[in-house]
Protein backbone atom coordinates (compact mmCIF):
# COMPACT_ATOMS: atom_id res chain seq x y z
CA UNK A 1 0.00 0.00 0.00
CA UNK A 2 1.59 3.23 -1.21
CA UNK A 3 -0.22 6.57 -1.09
CA UNK A 4 0.19 10.27 -0.26
CA UNK A 5 -1.88 12.31 2.15
CA UNK A 6 -1.45 15.92 3.32
CA UNK A 7 2.21 16.10 2.30
CA UNK A 8 3.11 12.69 3.71
CA UNK A 9 4.17 9.62 1.75
CA UNK A 10 2.94 6.32 3.20
CA UNK A 11 4.76 3.20 2.02
CA UNK A 12 4.08 -0.41 2.97
CA UNK A 13 7.06 -2.78 3.25
CA UNK A 14 7.99 -6.11 4.85
CA UNK A 15 9.30 -4.25 7.89
CA UNK A 16 6.05 -2.34 8.32
CA UNK A 17 4.64 0.98 7.21
CA UNK A 18 6.89 4.03 6.79
CA UNK A 19 5.49 7.57 6.87
CA UNK A 20 7.69 10.31 5.35
CA UNK A 21 7.13 14.06 5.28
CA UNK A 22 7.99 15.01 1.70
CA UNK A 23 9.00 18.59 2.54
CA UNK A 24 10.58 17.87 5.90
CA UNK A 25 13.77 19.81 5.17
CA UNK A 26 11.91 22.99 4.20
CA UNK A 27 9.57 22.66 7.17
CA UNK A 28 12.51 22.09 9.54
CA UNK A 29 14.25 25.21 8.24
CA UNK A 30 11.12 27.37 8.36
CA UNK A 31 10.31 26.36 11.91
CA UNK A 32 13.82 27.06 13.18
CA UNK A 33 13.78 30.45 11.42
CA UNK A 34 10.43 31.26 13.03
CA UNK A 35 11.71 30.20 16.45
CA UNK A 36 14.77 32.42 15.97
CA UNK A 37 12.70 35.46 15.04
CA UNK A 38 10.35 34.87 17.97
CA UNK A 39 13.27 34.00 20.31
CA UNK A 40 11.73 30.65 21.24
CA UNK A 41 13.93 28.10 23.08
CA UNK A 42 17.13 30.04 22.34
CA UNK A 43 20.03 28.70 24.41
CA UNK A 44 22.94 31.03 23.53
CA UNK A 45 23.62 34.65 22.58
CA UNK A 46 25.96 36.39 20.12
CA UNK A 47 27.40 39.72 21.28
CA UNK A 48 27.95 42.28 18.48
CA UNK A 49 30.03 45.46 18.28
CA UNK A 50 26.97 47.57 19.12
CA UNK A 51 26.47 45.72 22.40
CA UNK A 52 23.40 43.92 21.08
CA UNK A 53 23.00 40.32 22.26
CA UNK A 54 21.35 38.22 19.54
CA UNK A 55 19.59 35.09 20.88
CA UNK A 56 20.46 31.94 18.90
CA UNK A 57 20.22 28.15 19.03
CA UNK A 58 23.45 26.27 19.68
CA UNK A 59 22.28 23.39 17.48
CA UNK A 60 21.88 25.66 14.44
CA UNK A 61 25.28 27.29 15.02
CA UNK A 62 26.99 23.91 15.33
CA UNK A 63 25.26 22.59 12.18
CA UNK A 64 26.75 25.35 10.00
CA UNK A 65 30.04 26.23 11.69
CA UNK A 66 32.91 23.93 12.65
CA UNK A 67 34.06 26.71 14.99
CA UNK A 68 30.83 26.58 17.00
CA UNK A 69 30.64 22.79 16.80
CA UNK A 70 34.06 22.50 18.43
CA UNK A 71 33.15 25.16 20.99
CA UNK A 72 29.97 23.42 22.15
CA UNK A 73 31.29 19.85 22.12
CA UNK A 74 34.62 20.40 23.87
CA UNK A 75 35.65 21.38 27.36
CA UNK A 76 35.57 25.10 26.63
CA UNK A 77 33.74 27.45 28.98
CA UNK A 78 30.90 27.95 26.48
CA UNK A 79 30.13 24.22 26.65
CA UNK A 80 29.87 24.25 30.45
CA UNK A 81 27.20 26.93 30.91
CA UNK A 82 23.51 26.65 30.05
CA UNK A 83 23.23 29.92 28.10
CA UNK A 84 26.68 31.03 26.88
CA UNK A 85 27.40 34.43 25.31
CA UNK A 86 29.84 34.37 22.39
CA UNK A 87 31.66 37.62 21.64
CA UNK A 88 31.90 38.54 17.93
CA UNK A 89 32.23 42.27 18.56
CA UNK A 90 35.32 42.57 16.32
CA UNK A 91 33.04 42.11 13.31
CA UNK A 92 30.40 44.60 12.07
CA UNK A 93 26.99 43.89 13.56
CA UNK A 94 25.30 43.78 10.14
CA UNK A 95 27.77 41.14 8.96
CA UNK A 96 27.21 38.99 12.06
CA UNK A 97 23.45 39.22 11.64
CA UNK A 98 23.77 38.41 7.92
CA UNK A 99 25.70 35.21 8.63
CA UNK A 100 23.23 34.20 11.35
CA UNK A 101 20.36 34.78 8.94
CA UNK A 102 22.11 32.51 6.44
CA UNK A 103 22.34 29.77 9.09
CA UNK A 104 18.58 29.89 9.58
CA UNK A 105 17.44 30.48 5.97
CA UNK A 106 20.23 29.21 3.73
CA UNK A 107 20.34 32.60 1.98
CA UNK A 108 22.92 35.40 2.08
CA UNK A 109 21.08 38.24 0.38
CA UNK A 110 23.09 41.43 1.00
CA UNK A 111 26.57 40.64 -0.37
CA UNK A 112 28.17 43.74 -1.95
CA UNK A 113 31.60 44.96 -3.08
CA UNK A 114 31.81 46.97 0.12
CA UNK A 115 31.08 44.16 2.60
CA UNK A 116 32.37 40.99 0.93
CA UNK A 117 35.72 41.19 2.75
CA UNK A 118 33.96 41.51 6.11
CA UNK A 119 31.84 38.46 5.32
CA UNK A 120 34.84 36.37 4.28
CA UNK A 121 36.74 37.35 7.44
CA UNK A 122 33.86 36.21 9.65
CA UNK A 123 33.30 33.02 7.66
CA UNK A 124 36.99 32.24 7.97
CA UNK A 125 36.87 32.63 11.76
CA UNK A 126 33.71 30.53 12.01
CA UNK A 127 35.21 27.89 9.70
CA UNK A 128 32.32 28.04 7.24
CA UNK A 129 34.49 26.93 4.34
CA UNK A 130 31.79 26.16 1.76
CA UNK A 131 30.07 29.53 2.19
CA UNK A 132 33.42 31.31 2.16
CA UNK A 133 34.38 29.60 -1.10
CA UNK A 134 31.03 30.59 -2.59
CA UNK A 135 31.62 34.27 -1.75
CA UNK A 136 35.25 34.47 -2.91
CA UNK A 137 34.47 34.50 -6.68
CA UNK A 138 32.39 37.65 -6.20
CA UNK A 139 35.45 39.39 -4.79
CA UNK A 140 37.71 37.84 -7.43
CA UNK A 141 35.48 39.23 -10.16
CA UNK A 142 36.09 42.77 -8.90
CA UNK A 143 39.88 42.73 -8.75
CA UNK A 144 41.47 45.65 -10.59
CA UNK A 145 44.79 47.46 -10.76
CA UNK A 146 43.99 49.69 -7.82
CA UNK A 147 43.03 46.96 -5.36
CA UNK A 148 44.98 43.90 -6.56
CA UNK A 149 47.79 44.32 -4.01
CA UNK A 150 45.40 44.65 -1.07
CA UNK A 151 43.36 41.71 -2.36
CA UNK A 152 46.51 39.59 -2.69
CA UNK A 153 47.50 40.33 0.92
CA UNK A 154 43.94 39.62 2.06
CA UNK A 155 43.83 36.35 0.09
CA UNK A 156 47.09 35.18 1.65
CA UNK A 157 45.89 35.97 5.15
CA UNK A 158 42.59 34.12 4.75
CA UNK A 159 43.82 31.24 2.54
CA UNK A 160 41.79 32.11 -0.58
CA UNK A 161 43.90 30.30 -3.17
CA UNK A 162 42.10 31.25 -6.39
CA UNK A 163 41.76 34.85 -5.25
CA UNK A 164 45.47 34.86 -4.46
CA UNK A 165 46.28 33.54 -7.94
CA UNK A 166 44.11 36.06 -9.74
CA UNK A 167 45.26 39.07 -7.73
CA UNK A 168 48.89 38.05 -8.21
CA UNK A 169 48.25 37.87 -11.94
CA UNK A 170 47.01 41.46 -11.84
CA UNK A 171 50.07 42.53 -9.86
CA UNK A 172 52.43 40.93 -12.37
CA UNK A 173 50.66 42.40 -15.38
CA UNK A 174 50.47 45.91 -13.90
CA UNK A 175 53.59 45.86 -11.75
CA UNK A 176 54.95 49.17 -13.02
CA UNK A 177 51.81 50.82 -11.67
CA UNK A 178 51.29 48.71 -8.56
CA UNK A 179 54.80 49.21 -7.20
CA UNK A 180 54.25 52.97 -7.15
CA UNK A 181 51.16 52.73 -4.96
CA UNK A 182 51.42 53.84 -1.36
CA UNK A 183 50.35 50.46 0.02
CA UNK A 184 53.27 48.81 -1.77
CA UNK A 185 55.61 50.64 0.61
CA UNK A 186 53.71 49.11 3.54
CA UNK A 187 54.39 45.51 2.50
CA UNK A 188 56.05 43.19 4.96
CA UNK A 189 59.58 42.23 3.94
CA UNK A 190 58.62 38.61 3.16
CA UNK A 191 55.88 39.74 0.76
CA UNK A 192 58.21 42.26 -0.88
CA UNK A 193 60.92 39.64 -1.40
CA UNK A 194 58.41 37.23 -2.90
CA UNK A 195 57.16 39.80 -5.43
CA UNK A 196 60.60 41.08 -6.38
CA UNK A 197 61.78 37.51 -6.98
CA UNK A 198 59.16 36.92 -9.69
CA UNK A 199 60.36 36.71 -13.25
CA UNK A 200 57.09 37.60 -15.00
CA UNK A 201 56.75 41.25 -14.07
CA UNK A 202 55.37 43.56 -16.73
CA UNK A 203 57.52 46.68 -16.54
CA UNK A 204 59.73 48.82 -18.72
CA UNK A 205 63.10 47.79 -17.26
CA UNK A 206 64.90 46.50 -14.16
CA UNK A 207 65.31 50.10 -13.01
CA UNK A 208 61.67 49.89 -11.88
CA UNK A 209 62.73 47.23 -9.36
CA UNK A 210 65.68 49.33 -8.23
CA UNK A 211 63.46 52.36 -7.63
CA UNK A 212 60.98 50.15 -5.83
CA UNK A 213 63.67 48.82 -3.49
CA UNK A 214 64.95 52.32 -2.79
CA UNK A 215 61.51 53.64 -1.84
CA UNK A 216 60.79 50.64 0.39
CA UNK A 217 64.14 50.91 2.20
CA UNK A 218 63.52 54.62 2.74
CA UNK A 219 60.31 53.75 4.59
CA UNK A 220 61.83 50.89 6.62
CA UNK A 221 65.08 52.25 8.00
CA UNK A 222 64.92 50.03 11.06
CA UNK A 223 65.13 46.67 9.28
CA UNK A 224 67.97 44.28 9.99
CA UNK A 225 71.05 44.08 7.81
CA UNK A 226 70.14 40.49 6.90
CA UNK A 227 66.68 41.51 5.63
CA UNK A 228 68.17 44.39 3.66
CA UNK A 229 70.50 42.03 1.82
CA UNK A 230 67.70 39.56 1.11
CA UNK A 231 65.86 42.40 -0.62
CA UNK A 232 68.90 43.62 -2.56
CA UNK A 233 69.55 40.10 -3.83
CA UNK A 234 66.19 40.20 -5.64
CA UNK A 235 67.52 42.85 -8.04
CA UNK A 236 68.92 41.64 -11.37
CA UNK A 237 71.89 43.98 -11.48
CA UNK A 238 73.18 42.79 -14.86
CA UNK A 239 70.06 44.35 -16.39
CA UNK A 240 71.10 47.76 -15.01
CA UNK A 241 73.73 50.23 -16.15
CA UNK A 242 76.73 51.16 -14.02
CA UNK A 243 75.34 54.69 -13.76
CA UNK A 244 72.03 53.43 -12.36
CA UNK A 245 73.76 51.24 -9.77
CA UNK A 246 76.17 54.01 -8.72
CA UNK A 247 73.36 56.53 -8.32
CA UNK A 248 71.39 54.02 -6.23
CA UNK A 249 74.39 53.36 -3.99
CA UNK A 250 74.99 57.06 -3.40
CA UNK A 251 71.38 57.70 -2.43
CA UNK A 252 70.85 54.66 -0.21
CA UNK A 253 74.25 54.31 1.48
CA UNK A 254 75.50 57.91 1.48
CA UNK A 255 75.53 58.08 5.28
CA UNK A 256 76.83 54.52 5.78
CA UNK A 257 80.31 54.22 4.20
CA UNK A 258 80.85 50.63 5.38
CA UNK A 259 77.64 49.41 3.73
CA UNK A 260 78.43 51.35 0.59
CA UNK A 261 81.78 49.60 0.30
CA UNK A 262 80.18 46.22 1.03
CA UNK A 263 77.59 46.89 -1.68
CA UNK A 264 80.28 47.77 -4.22
CA UNK A 265 82.08 44.48 -3.55
CA UNK A 266 78.80 42.60 -3.95
CA UNK A 267 78.20 44.26 -7.34
CA UNK A 268 81.69 43.37 -8.55
CA UNK A 269 81.17 39.74 -7.60
CA UNK A 270 77.64 39.72 -9.06
CA UNK A 271 78.83 41.09 -12.39
CA UNK A 272 81.45 38.36 -12.58
CA UNK A 273 79.58 35.31 -11.33
CA UNK A 274 75.86 35.77 -11.99
CA UNK A 275 74.02 35.40 -15.28
CA UNK A 276 70.53 36.87 -15.10
CA UNK A 277 67.92 37.70 -17.73
CA UNK A 278 65.21 40.34 -18.22
CA UNK A 279 62.02 39.88 -16.21
CA UNK A 280 59.69 39.83 -19.18
CA UNK A 281 59.69 36.84 -21.46
CA UNK A 282 59.00 38.82 -24.58
CA UNK A 283 56.22 37.24 -26.61
CA UNK A 284 55.02 38.23 -30.05
CA UNK A 285 51.78 38.12 -32.01
CA UNK A 286 51.99 36.23 -35.30
CA UNK A 287 49.58 36.98 -38.17
CA UNK A 288 49.64 34.22 -40.77
CA UNK A 289 48.25 34.09 -44.31
CA UNK A 290 44.63 34.97 -45.02
CA UNK A 291 42.86 36.90 -47.79
CA UNK A 292 43.59 40.51 -48.74
CA UNK A 293 40.33 41.17 -50.61
CA UNK A 294 36.79 41.16 -49.25
CA UNK A 295 35.76 38.41 -51.68
CA UNK A 296 37.04 35.20 -50.14
CA UNK A 297 35.93 32.44 -52.48
CA UNK A 298 38.07 29.54 -53.75
CA UNK A 299 39.51 31.64 -56.60
CA UNK A 300 40.18 34.75 -54.50
CA UNK A 301 43.80 35.89 -53.99
CA UNK A 302 45.42 34.78 -50.75
CA UNK A 303 48.47 35.72 -48.72
CA UNK A 304 51.47 33.59 -47.90
CA UNK A 305 53.15 36.23 -45.75
CA UNK A 306 53.68 36.00 -41.99
CA UNK A 307 54.06 39.05 -39.76
CA UNK A 308 55.39 39.29 -36.20
CA UNK A 309 54.33 42.02 -33.78
CA UNK A 310 56.57 43.21 -30.94
CA UNK A 311 54.30 44.69 -28.28
CA UNK A 312 57.13 46.51 -26.49
CA UNK A 313 58.53 48.20 -29.60
CA UNK A 314 55.09 48.49 -31.27
CA UNK A 315 56.41 47.23 -34.60
CA UNK A 316 55.39 44.64 -37.19
CA UNK A 317 58.03 42.86 -39.22
CA UNK A 318 57.83 40.19 -41.89
CA UNK A 319 59.22 36.78 -41.04
CA UNK A 320 59.50 33.50 -42.96
CA UNK A 321 56.53 33.11 -45.28
CA UNK A 322 54.05 30.29 -44.83
CA UNK A 323 54.77 27.13 -46.86
CA UNK A 324 51.45 27.13 -48.78
CA UNK A 325 48.78 29.51 -50.05
CA UNK A 326 46.16 28.57 -47.48
CA UNK A 327 42.41 28.96 -47.86
CA UNK A 328 41.81 28.38 -44.13
CA UNK A 329 44.11 28.65 -41.10
CA UNK A 330 44.06 28.05 -37.37
CA UNK A 331 47.17 28.80 -35.29
CA UNK A 332 47.80 27.67 -31.71
CA UNK A 333 50.65 27.27 -29.24
CA UNK A 334 51.09 23.67 -28.03
CA UNK A 335 53.65 23.11 -25.26
CA UNK A 336 55.44 26.30 -26.29
CA UNK A 337 55.45 25.43 -30.01
CA UNK A 338 53.69 27.46 -32.70
CA UNK A 339 51.52 25.10 -34.77
CA UNK A 340 49.30 26.09 -37.68
CA UNK A 341 46.62 23.89 -39.25
CA UNK A 342 45.78 24.79 -42.82
CA UNK A 343 43.75 23.64 -45.80
CA UNK A 344 45.06 24.66 -49.21
CA UNK A 345 42.58 22.92 -51.48
CA UNK A 346 39.20 21.29 -51.01
CA UNK A 347 40.77 18.02 -49.86
CA UNK A 348 44.30 18.73 -48.61
CA UNK A 349 45.19 19.71 -45.06
CA UNK A 350 48.49 19.97 -43.25
CA UNK A 351 49.93 21.04 -39.94
CA UNK A 352 53.09 23.12 -39.83
CA UNK A 353 55.34 24.04 -36.91
CA UNK A 354 57.36 27.27 -36.82
CA UNK A 355 60.84 27.46 -35.30
CA UNK A 356 61.39 31.13 -34.28
CA UNK A 357 65.13 30.54 -33.74
CA UNK A 358 65.83 28.95 -37.11
CA UNK A 359 62.99 30.93 -38.74
CA UNK A 360 61.76 27.80 -40.50
CA UNK A 361 58.43 26.05 -40.96
CA UNK A 362 58.30 22.27 -40.90
CA UNK A 363 55.46 19.95 -41.80
CA UNK A 364 54.31 18.19 -38.61
CA UNK A 365 51.19 16.53 -40.05
CA UNK A 366 52.57 13.09 -39.18
CA UNK A 367 52.15 13.90 -35.49
CA UNK A 368 48.37 13.98 -35.90
CA UNK A 369 46.25 10.92 -36.79
CA UNK A 370 44.52 11.10 -40.16
CA UNK A 371 41.13 11.19 -38.44
CA UNK A 372 42.12 14.40 -36.64
CA UNK A 373 43.14 16.12 -39.87
CA UNK A 374 39.91 15.00 -41.57
CA UNK A 375 37.82 16.51 -38.78
CA UNK A 376 39.76 19.76 -39.02
CA UNK A 377 39.22 20.11 -42.77
CA UNK A 378 35.50 19.44 -42.24
CA UNK A 379 35.55 22.20 -39.61
CA UNK A 380 37.13 24.58 -42.13
CA UNK A 381 34.48 23.78 -44.76
CA UNK A 382 31.33 24.37 -42.65
CA UNK A 383 32.82 26.59 -41.10
CA UNK A 384 32.89 25.44 -37.51
CA UNK A 385 35.28 26.54 -34.78
CA UNK A 386 38.42 25.37 -32.99
CA UNK A 387 40.12 26.26 -29.73
CA UNK A 388 42.94 24.97 -27.57
CA UNK A 389 42.77 24.64 -23.78
CA UNK A 390 46.21 25.09 -22.21
CA UNK A 391 44.99 23.93 -18.79
CA UNK A 392 44.05 20.48 -20.07
CA UNK A 393 46.25 20.46 -23.20
CA UNK A 394 43.22 19.67 -25.33
CA UNK A 395 42.40 20.72 -28.88
CA UNK A 396 38.65 21.09 -29.52
CA UNK A 397 37.24 20.90 -33.05
CA UNK A 398 33.50 21.65 -33.37
CA UNK A 399 31.25 21.49 -36.42
CA UNK A 400 27.99 19.90 -37.59
CA UNK A 401 26.70 19.20 -34.07
CA UNK A 402 29.85 17.29 -33.15
CA UNK A 403 32.53 18.03 -30.56
CA UNK A 404 35.92 16.39 -31.05
CA UNK A 405 38.42 16.64 -28.20
CA UNK A 406 42.06 15.67 -28.75
CA UNK A 407 44.25 15.44 -25.66
CA UNK A 408 47.86 16.38 -26.44
CA UNK A 409 50.89 14.80 -24.78
CA UNK A 410 54.47 16.04 -24.64
CA UNK A 411 56.95 13.22 -25.06
CA UNK A 412 60.69 13.24 -25.82
CA UNK A 413 60.69 16.86 -26.91
CA UNK A 414 57.65 16.61 -29.17
CA UNK A 415 53.87 16.43 -28.97
CA UNK A 416 51.38 13.75 -29.97
CA UNK A 417 47.66 13.11 -29.67
CA UNK A 418 47.29 10.84 -26.65
CA UNK A 419 43.49 10.51 -26.44
CA UNK A 420 40.42 11.25 -28.54
CA UNK A 421 36.83 11.85 -27.47
CA UNK A 422 33.74 12.81 -29.44
CA UNK A 423 30.23 13.86 -28.45
CA UNK A 424 27.40 16.03 -29.77
CA UNK A 425 26.50 19.58 -28.82
CA UNK A 426 22.82 20.63 -28.68
CA UNK A 427 22.80 23.34 -31.35
CA UNK A 428 21.21 23.43 -34.79
CA UNK A 429 23.07 21.31 -37.36
CA UNK A 430 22.98 24.34 -39.66
CA UNK A 431 24.86 26.53 -37.17
CA UNK A 432 28.08 27.96 -38.63
CA UNK A 433 30.51 30.87 -38.20
CA UNK A 434 30.28 30.62 -34.39
CA UNK A 435 33.11 30.96 -31.89
CA UNK A 436 34.33 28.57 -29.23
CA UNK A 437 36.54 29.26 -26.23
CA UNK A 438 37.56 27.53 -22.99
CA UNK A 439 37.41 29.02 -19.51
CA UNK A 440 38.33 27.11 -16.34
CA UNK A 441 38.38 23.92 -18.48
CA UNK A 442 34.73 24.46 -19.51
CA UNK A 443 33.99 24.71 -23.23
CA UNK A 444 31.71 27.45 -24.61
CA UNK A 445 29.96 27.65 -27.99
CA UNK A 446 28.95 31.25 -28.72
CA UNK A 447 26.75 32.90 -31.34
CA UNK A 448 27.02 32.09 -35.05
CA UNK A 449 24.45 31.95 -37.81
CA UNK A 450 21.80 29.41 -38.80
CA UNK A 451 21.82 28.81 -42.54
CA UNK A 452 18.33 27.59 -43.38
CA UNK A 453 18.82 28.37 -47.08
CA UNK A 454 21.07 30.49 -49.29
CA UNK A 455 18.94 33.57 -48.59
CA UNK A 456 17.62 32.66 -45.15
CA UNK A 457 20.55 33.23 -42.76
CA UNK A 458 19.93 34.33 -39.17
CA UNK A 459 22.58 35.44 -36.69
CA UNK A 460 22.04 34.18 -33.13
CA UNK A 461 23.16 35.21 -29.64
CA UNK A 462 22.85 31.78 -27.98
CA UNK A 463 25.61 30.56 -25.66
CA UNK A 464 26.04 27.04 -24.27
CA UNK A 465 28.64 25.69 -21.87
CA UNK A 466 29.98 22.15 -21.65
CA UNK A 467 31.26 20.37 -18.56
CA UNK A 468 33.94 18.57 -20.57
CA UNK A 469 34.62 15.58 -18.26
CA UNK A 470 30.87 14.79 -18.14
CA UNK A 471 30.14 15.78 -21.76
CA UNK A 472 27.15 17.72 -20.42
CA UNK A 473 25.93 20.87 -22.18
CA UNK A 474 23.80 23.57 -20.58
CA UNK A 475 22.68 27.00 -21.79
CA UNK A 476 23.98 30.16 -20.13
CA UNK A 477 22.85 33.75 -20.54
CA UNK A 478 22.73 34.81 -24.19
CA UNK A 479 24.88 37.60 -25.59
CA UNK A 480 23.37 41.06 -25.67
CA UNK A 481 23.60 41.07 -29.47
CA UNK A 482 23.47 38.32 -32.11
CA UNK A 483 26.72 37.97 -34.05
CA UNK A 484 28.55 35.65 -36.43
CA UNK A 485 32.03 35.64 -38.01
CA UNK A 486 33.51 37.19 -34.85
CA UNK A 487 36.25 36.14 -32.46
CA UNK A 488 36.22 35.24 -28.78
CA UNK A 489 39.01 35.02 -26.20
CA UNK A 490 39.27 34.44 -22.45
CA UNK A 491 41.16 36.68 -20.06
CA UNK A 492 41.33 36.65 -16.26
CA UNK A 493 38.25 34.49 -15.74
CA UNK A 494 36.08 36.27 -18.30
CA UNK A 495 35.11 35.74 -21.95
CA UNK A 496 35.32 38.57 -24.47
CA UNK A 497 33.50 38.56 -27.84
CA UNK A 498 34.61 41.07 -30.45
CA UNK A 499 33.12 42.40 -33.66
CA UNK A 500 31.37 40.12 -36.13
CA UNK A 501 28.35 40.42 -38.42
CA UNK A 502 24.65 40.95 -37.71
CA UNK A 503 23.02 42.32 -40.90
CA UNK A 504 26.10 44.58 -40.99
CA UNK A 505 29.64 44.48 -39.59
CA UNK A 506 29.92 45.29 -35.89
CA UNK A 507 32.08 47.55 -33.73
CA UNK A 508 30.59 46.21 -30.52
CA UNK A 509 32.28 44.04 -27.89
CA UNK A 510 30.91 42.20 -24.85
CA UNK A 511 32.32 40.56 -21.74
CA UNK A 512 30.88 37.51 -19.96
CA UNK A 513 31.42 36.68 -16.29
CA UNK A 514 30.67 33.06 -15.32
CA UNK A 515 30.36 34.15 -11.69
CA UNK A 516 27.37 36.38 -12.36
CA UNK A 517 26.27 34.64 -15.60
CA UNK A 518 25.89 38.07 -17.17
CA UNK A 519 27.13 39.79 -20.34
CA UNK A 520 28.35 43.40 -20.16
CA UNK A 521 28.74 45.82 -23.06
CA UNK A 522 32.26 47.19 -23.49
CA UNK A 523 33.54 50.31 -25.17
CA UNK A 524 33.01 49.93 -28.93
CA UNK A 525 35.98 49.37 -31.23
CA UNK A 526 37.19 52.15 -33.51
CA UNK A 527 36.40 50.12 -36.65
CA UNK A 528 33.64 47.70 -37.64
CA UNK A 529 35.19 44.24 -38.12
CA UNK A 530 34.05 40.78 -39.11
CA UNK A 531 36.29 37.80 -39.99
CA UNK A 532 38.89 39.32 -37.63
CA UNK A 533 41.35 37.70 -35.23
CA UNK A 534 41.82 38.46 -31.55
CA UNK A 535 44.63 37.51 -29.16
CA UNK A 536 45.59 38.17 -25.54
CA UNK A 537 49.01 39.57 -24.66
CA UNK A 538 50.24 41.37 -21.54
CA UNK A 539 46.75 41.29 -20.05
CA UNK A 540 45.30 43.20 -23.00
CA UNK A 541 43.19 42.24 -26.02
CA UNK A 542 44.48 42.78 -29.56
CA UNK A 543 42.11 42.70 -32.54
CA UNK A 544 43.59 42.61 -36.03
CA UNK A 545 42.44 42.92 -39.61
CA UNK A 546 39.07 41.67 -40.79
CA UNK A 547 36.42 42.87 -43.21
CA UNK A 548 35.05 46.39 -42.76
CA UNK A 549 33.82 49.42 -44.71
CA UNK A 550 35.63 52.18 -46.58
CA UNK A 551 33.81 54.89 -44.59
CA UNK A 552 32.61 55.18 -41.02
CA UNK A 553 29.65 52.77 -40.69
CA UNK A 554 29.22 52.43 -44.44
CA UNK A 555 30.72 52.48 -47.90
CA UNK A 556 32.34 49.78 -49.98
CA UNK A 557 33.65 46.61 -48.38
CA UNK A 558 37.27 46.82 -47.30
CA UNK A 559 39.86 44.53 -45.71
CA UNK A 560 41.74 46.12 -42.80
CA UNK A 561 45.35 46.10 -41.72
CA UNK A 562 44.64 48.13 -38.59
CA UNK A 563 45.19 46.76 -35.08
CA UNK A 564 43.40 47.87 -31.94
CA UNK A 565 44.26 47.10 -28.33
CA UNK A 566 41.74 46.94 -25.49
CA UNK A 567 42.70 47.69 -21.89
CA UNK A 568 40.19 45.94 -19.58
CA UNK A 569 41.27 48.11 -16.65
CA UNK A 570 40.24 51.35 -18.37
CA UNK A 571 37.64 49.97 -20.84
CA UNK A 572 39.28 51.78 -23.75
CA UNK A 573 40.37 50.91 -27.29
CA UNK A 574 43.39 52.46 -28.97
CA UNK A 575 45.16 51.91 -32.27
CA UNK A 576 48.67 50.48 -32.35
CA UNK A 577 50.97 50.01 -35.32
CA UNK A 578 49.01 48.46 -38.24
CA UNK A 579 50.04 45.25 -39.97
CA UNK A 580 52.08 45.64 -43.13
CA UNK A 581 49.34 43.93 -45.16
CA UNK A 582 45.57 43.99 -44.93
CA UNK A 583 44.16 40.54 -44.21
CA UNK A 584 41.00 38.71 -43.16
CA UNK A 585 40.22 35.05 -42.36
CA UNK A 586 43.83 34.52 -41.29
CA UNK A 587 45.60 32.79 -38.43
CA UNK A 588 46.88 34.61 -35.35
CA UNK A 589 48.58 33.42 -32.17
CA UNK A 590 50.75 34.71 -29.33
CA UNK A 591 54.09 32.94 -29.19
Amino acid sequence: MNHRIDGFKVKDSDEGISVTCEKYGNKFQREFHHMWKEQVLCDASIMTETGEAIPVHKTVLAMHSDFFKAMFTSGLQEAQVSHPTINLSEHPAAIVRGVLKYMYTGSLSDLTKENVQDYIMLMDQLQMLSLKNACCPYMEDNIDTNNCLDVWIFAQRFSCEEMQRRSLSHIKHQFGFVCCQENFQLLESDALIFLLSLGELNMSSESVILDCVERWLENHRGISNETQWEILKCVRFNQLTDQEITAFSLRVFQEIPDKKQEFQKYIEQYRTCVQDCPRNERKHIYAIGGYFQSRTGPCSPRLQTVEQYDVIEDTWKTTTQFPVLASALYAIEIFGKLVCFTSYSTVLISAFEFDPIQLKWRNCSSQFPESVLKNIIECFKVPGAMCYCEESNTLFVLCSNKTNAYRMKFDNGDFTVSATQSWKYPMSSSLASFATVTLDKDLYVIGGEERLSVRDVNQVNDVIRCDVPRHQWAPVTSMLEPRASFDAVSLEGRIYVLGGFNSRRLRTAEMYSPVTDQWTSLCVMNKERSHLKATVLCNKLYVMGGKSYSRFEGGARKVLNSVEVYDPYTDTWSFVQPMQQSRCMFGAVVH
